[in-house]
């Protein structure tokens, strides 16, 4: 669809005789700034409208105010960056008051990157950074000098554009005389690419880029058009020409020829040539409407700007419509029309007056609710820090009196501030964008006595964070954070409730991540709908409260695992108990020896000891005689004082790979060395290489692998949850809920372990059966799935005969989970079972705990009934031998109730089993044991079990 290509002019703001350097409008479109060489002034728009040449109603812009420069600074450029913050870059290398370089500023482009902006100079562009701590911007990248040849001259910088199509953060800079070149930013790893260089280009100038990148406009010399550059064929293409004929040399004694601008996402170009506005088709080159607008260079702004195109939305924001006329003689002696009268109001408008005025009477005093409530902040004042509050921003002080989101009696002073933004925001809305002029007055009106309240709150806040400051100075003043045991009491009774609810499903019954999710939305949902026309005015605070995200809830209510590191004399089982768990060492928290006093009154100096009997010590740099042991990985350390075993639970394959083989040899001694049986000598002839392979493969035999580390960590939280459901921690009001649970979870047919939570049930475990077989379903199982099934049957009573013609399946459901075979599923097919034990040596079969993949799975059954008994074929992983069996850790009592066994790699021979017997599915993992000659597989059961 064409754009309609019919414009008027809406405004005419005279200026003084200076010539002024820049100009800006305000994003909303209400204010606009003219920046001159040594002042700046800013002019308002304001009500009503004046009839101008054209016959047609022009807005009236009025001067607001006027801001003198530094003496001796002269500004450059001009951008508004917020609503309310205009930033000016002056020739000395200055933006608004901070100093970033001493290069003459001539652009700044629009912030892409989160809290960073682009700076261009005659010789430079640099990335700012906005830091946090101090409030302030500073220059943290520079793109290359170009050419990149150190003894040439750098280029002047023309243009600098942001490529927003691109991928990647991408900068066109085009330099003096005839280069265009593509930078590539990648900040995070601190490096700047040139991609391409765009040469041949006939005298670049100031220009513009396409909304999607492709090309690069910029004016001829001689004023007759525009040249393209053609960034994706890296070559010039046809350019913009007028109508007239060209005339050499016609516009030479221009200062600066107009930049153009792309309009309409980018289908059309506006651009000054032959003393006229062009509107060009960019597909075509051809111009489709000319704007007859003699001296817009020499006469209006010597500096050749051709002017800001303002959005849809910022149009709207003007007073007075845009008409399809056409734009007429300014020597037109048609009699003035009378002003327009304002519109009736409909029954729409009189109903949104209506809802202005009840907002207007709900916005009650902030003294009234504020009232005498303890306020908690979100970081309470310190002693350790000045802050000087009276020189502070609206913003600061904001920031500074942030309310603690976990206190409940902050709960109605939260609510407050929230009904202050939303009443705030659309008060804004309506009296910017509402052609009515009544409505646009009350909204102005509801927005002055909002902001009114904001301002008294931030007064409240402010005085009382000043309260609690000075507070700190009294002597009998004295710490009570320390005494608060839970953060239960913190919440409010609905939010804490569904904390629980939540909780107790996600760590009891098994509730995915996912569906938590669902459920926590699900509730703030209902929470909203039952507010919705509630008066409180905290009440939006309550489903605002609520995360998606089960982990926040978990941490919230404290129910992680919490530790405290210990050392235990071997000779007397003192314990020490370290103050500071968070220290990265964690043994220098502990003295070097016990100070046990016996009966005597003898003092017993014993040393530690490790697992080998080595005297412990953290002073040295890893100089043993013996082979180390666990318990001294954290006083072993790199040169850079990295420890050895921080560096290898956090680096990565590639960091291991980097290291040089007189760190690899450190990092093998204490992390694969104890569990191996070589020597220092054969340590020091094994390759770099080697020496990498070895510590890879270590990586999950010494520590707790992610599955022990997960249902640690869930056990835990289990517990702590029981603790919580105690009638002393929760307030009265859960009297109900606890009761609910303990019905529920702490009867006889429920508990902890996957086989209890079923125990009392008919239908334990048996295959979910939802299809009727037909006939075409059944086949004949081959010879060799028949003699296996046969062999099955050998050590069970059966009565009825084994059946030859079943229904072959690929998966199955027990448990609420799927098993399938290998061929469709490897992840489903890992399983543990029991079986007999057929081991020649033993008298008589026993029962054992076997693990394998399924092969296949097929079901006895009738046409046109559901299945009767179901068995798999399952091929086991091989076992250990007795002797070997002894030297497993997890069928000892060092991992006994981690219910994991090792086996050997490989297969053995295809068993059958009836699906009755598949407890669960397992985990596995290749490990290799000191005492255990060749690798050996872990398998660990995915049950509570």
């Amino acid at each position: 669809m064409s754009p309609r290509l019919d414009y008027r002019r809406v405004a005419t703001i005279s200026l003084s005789g200076d010539a002024f350097v820049d100009f800006a409008l305000q994003p909303q479109g209400t204010l606009l700034g003219v920046a001159f060489k040594s002042y700046l002034k800013i002019y308002a728009i304001k009500n009503g409208a004046n009839i101008g040449e054209d016959q047609a109603a022009q807005e009236v812009w009025v001067e607001l105010a006027t801001y003198d420069f530094p003496p001796g600074h002269q500004a450059t450029v001009l951008v508004w960056t917020a609503p309310t913050l205009l930033a000016v870059g002056f020739d000395r290398g200055h933006v608004v008051l901070y100093h970033t370089s001493f290069e003459c500023f001539t652009g700044i482009q629009e912030v892409k990157l989160s809290g960073r902006a682009v700076v261009s100079g005659d010789s430079e562009v640099c990335i700012w950074k906005y830091s946090k701590k101090s409030d302030n911007w500073r220059p943290s990248h520079y793109l290359p000098d170009y050419p990149p040849s150190s003894s040439s001259t750098p280029s002047k910088v023309v243009s600098v554009h942001w490529d927003n199509n691109s991928l990647e953060d991408t900068l066109i800079v085009g330099y003096l005389p005839d280069v265009l070149v593509t930078f590539v930013l990648r900040l995070k790893q601190n490096q700047v690419e040139i991609i391409q260089e765009t040469t041949g280009v006939d005298q670049v100038a100031p220009g513009s880029l396409s909304p999607d990148g492709q090309f690069y406009v910029y004016a001829m010399l001689n004023g007759q058009g525009y040249h393209v550059v053609d960034l994706n064929a890296n070559e010039v293409a046809p350019p913009f020409c007028g109508t007239a004929p060209r005339i050499k040399d016609q516009c030479s004694c221009m200062q600066k020829i107009p930049v153009p601008r792309f309009m309409f996402g980018g289908d059309y170009l506006l651009g000054y040539c032959d003393s006229s506005l062009y509107l060009w088709q960019v597909e075509n080159r051809i111009p489709v409407r000319t704007f007859p607008v003699d001296g817009i260079v020499t006469d209006l702004n010597h500096e050749g700007f051709l002017g800001r195109w303002i959005s849809s939305y910022e149009r709207r924001v003007h007073r007075s419509p845009m008409i399809e006329d056409e734009v007429n003689s300014p020597q037109s002696c048609c009699p003035p029309p009378s002003p327009p009268s304002p519109p009736a109001m409909n029954a729409e408008d009189q109903q949104l007056m209506q809802h202005l005025e009840e907002l207007h009477m709900q916005v009650v005093s902030a003294e009234q609710i504020a009232g005498n409530h303890p306020i908690f902040f979100h970081q309470p004042p310190s002693s350790a820090t000045q802050i000087r509050t009276s020189t502070m921003q609206s913003a600061d002080i904001d920031k500074l009196c942030a309310l603690d989101t976990s206190a409940s009696s902050n709960s109605t002073l939260r609510g407050y501030q929230a009904i202050l933004n939303r009443t705030a925001q659309f008060a804004r809305v309506q009296a910017a964008e509402h052609p009515n002029l009544q409505i646009q007055n009350r909204a102005q009106a509801l927005l002055a006595h909002v902001v009114h309240e904001q301002d008294t709150l931030r007064l409240i806040l402010l005085r009382e964070w000043r309260r609690q400051r000075e507070m700190l100075k009294e002597k009998n003043y004295m710490d009570t954070s320390n005494l608060h045991k839970s953060p239960l009491e913190a919440y409010p009774i609905t939010v804490l409730a569904v904390y629980l609810l939540v909780a107790t499903l996600h760590l009891i019954s098994a509730l995915s991540q996912a569906d938590c999710s669902f459920l926590l939305k699900g509730f703030a949902f209902v929470v909203r709908a039952a507010t919705h026309q509630s008066t409180n005015v905290y009440a939006p605070s309550l489903w605002s409260s609520l995360p998606s995200d089960i982990r926040t809830v978990l941490q919230r209510l404290n129910l992680g695992p919490r530790f405290r590191t210990s050392i235990t004399c071997p000779r007397c089982s003192k314990v020490y108990v370290s103050k500071d768990d968070q220290d990265e060492d964690a043994l220098a928290a502990f003295p070097q020896e016990c100070d046990w006093t016996n009966d005597s009154g003898e003092r017993i100096r014993q040393g530690w000891f490790t697992e080998e009997g080595a005297p412990l010590s953290t002073s040295d740099n890893g100089d043993w005689q013996g082979p180390p042991s666990i318990v001294s990985y954290n006083s072993v350390k790199f040169p850079d004082s990295v420890a050895v075993r921080k560096f290898y639970n956090t680096a990565s394959k590639t960091k291991i790979q980097q290291l040089a083989k007189a760190d690899l040899v450190i990092l093998f001694r204490q992390m694969v060395l104890p569990s191996t049986q070589l020597s220092d000598s054969t340590v020091e002839k094994l390759l770099a290489p080697v020496l990498v392979e070895r510590v890879h493969r270590q990586n999950h035999s010494i520590f707790v692998g992610e599955i022990e580390l997960t249902m640690f960590r869930k056990f835990c939280s289990v517990q702590n949850l029981k603790a919580v459901y105690n009638a002393e921690n929760l307030p009265d009001a859960f009297c109900d809920l606890i009761k609910i649970y303990e019905d529920t979870y702490q009867s006889d047919t429920r508990g902890t372990r996957l086989s209890d939570i079923f125990a009392h049930e008919e239908r334990f475990g048996v295959v979910d059966e939802h299809c009727v077989w037909k006939t075409d379903d059944f086949s004949s199982l081959s010879d060799f799935t028949f003699s296996l099934l046969q062999e099955w049957g050998q050590y069970r009573p059966i009565t009825s005969p084994l059946p030859r013609t079943v229904v072959q399946r690929d998966a199955i459901f027990r448990f609420g989970q799927r098993f399938a075979t290998y061929k469709l599923s490897p992840s489903d097919s890992q399983v543990v079972y029991i079986d007999i034990d057929k081991t020649p040596s033993l008298t008589s079969p026993k029962l054992r705990r076997h693990v394998g993949i399924i092969r296949e799975i097929f079901s006895q059954a009738h046409a046109g009934q559901q299945a009767v008994r179901t068995w798999a074929v399952i091929q086991p992983l091989r076992q250990l031998t007795p002797q070997e069996t002894k030297h497993d850790p997890y069928r000892s009592n060092r991992f006994r109730r981690i219910g994991g066994c090792l086996f050997r790699p490989g297969f053995g021979r295809e068993v059958v089993v009836d699906v009755m017997a598949i407890r669960c599915h397992f985990a596995s993992c290749v490990v290799e044991m000191p005492a255990i000659e060749g690798e050996c597989v872990v398998a660990l059961p995915l049950n509570k079990d």
